[in-house]
């Protein structure tokens, strides 16, 4: 949300987009307590340039990617930046399995109604 506020407050038009991706890396901690390594509504963001629009996931700051093992993201406007498929080992990270589109505005209901149709385990 806040790379889409920054971008609209530059005056380049974004909008929000989520997916739902399984982390593959993703603590054994967190499957534990989410009951699943799947992520429902992973959001990104899209502004647009030169033309057209660019999907940017601002989400992994280097040192994450480091102590993740993860490459950097790279955004330079043209090409779509993306969560790295794999890590910097060969191990895969997250899939792209569903887009669920683009939003102007945070869906909250929308991801409301896809969390809660998953079973996580409650602390």
């Amino acid at each position: 949300m806040l790379f889409v506020a920054l971008a609209r407050a530059a005056l380049i038009p974004a909008h929000l987009r989520f997916a739902e991706i399984p982390a593959h890396l993703t603590s054994p901690e967190i499957v534990e307590k989410r009951g699943s390594n799947i992520f429902p509504c992973h959001g990104s963001a899209d502004p647009y340039i030169d033309d057209r629009w660019v999907k940017a996931t601002p989400t992994h700051d280097l040192a994450s990617c480091k102590k993740s093992g993860l490459p950097p993201i790279h955004f330079n406007g043209e090409d779509d930046a993306l969560t790295p498929h794999r890590a910097l080992d060969g191990r895969l990270n997250v899939e792209y399995v569903r887009d669920r589109g683009y939003f102007a505005d945070l869906p909250l209901d929308e991801i409301r109604k896809v969390s809660l149709s998953w079973t996580y385990v409650r602390s």
